[in-house]
């Protein structure tokens, strides 16, 4: 004959329960998810701030979980601290350097170009396309009426192309569209 288990004695008292008076156990090593999730910040976060190398992974991709906390808020300090100090003339000339830096290694890269070249090119390309179109009646015909009516097809369609080039060029000068600057549809 089985034995039945003994029911646990009720304990008398004021009804509350018994206070955990041991500690919380705090990870040692967490993914950039968990660490997200605990900070309340976006994944995307974590990972940018790790390719900044403001975290660093162990060998299996986690974190160190007390090392990174005081690292993003050490981070996060740094940046309050940097915004409320005043700007002096030695910041603002070494961020006009930086910048100035960054244009001249984009133009290097090839990234940009600078307007004149731009322009420049531009009317090269154009000049091109018009010496080739001048070429096009005589390679067509020897009789001269068809050879006038061939020009006068290719005149329309230079006129039609220089003022298309006349308004891209000057929406790179000024920086302004022509449907910026109230220009009409080209659709029609």
């Amino acid at each position: 004959m089985a034995t039945k288990p003994k029911a646990e004695p009720v304990k008398r008292g004021r009804g509350r329960p018994k206070k955990d008076t041991s500690q919380p156990t705090i990870p040692q090593h967490v993914t950039q998810r968990d660490l997200a999730v605990f900070l309340g910040v976006a994944p995307s976060t974590i990972t940018a701030m790790a390719k900044q190398g403001i975290f660093t992974r162990d060998a299996n991709g986690k974190l160190d979980f007390p090392v990174a906390v005081a690292a993003y808020f050490a981070h996060k300090m740094a940046k309050v601290e940097e915004k409320e100090r005043p700007e002096t003339s030695a910041d603002r000339l070494r961020a006009k350097r930086e910048l100035e830096l960054e244009r001249k290694m984009a133009r290097e890269d090839r990234e940009i170009i600078m307007m004149d070249e731009a322009i420049e090119t531009l009317d090269e390309m154009t000049g091109l396309y018009l010496a080739s179109l001048s070429s096009i009646p005589a390679r067509i015909t020897n009789v001269v009426r068809e050879r006038q009516r061939i020009e006068a097809i290719l005149d329309e369609e230079r006129q039609r192309l220089s003022d298309g080039l006349i308004k891209k060029s000057t929406a790179l000068r000024t920086g302004i569209e022509a449907a910026e600057a109230g220009g009409e549809d080209d659709a029609g």
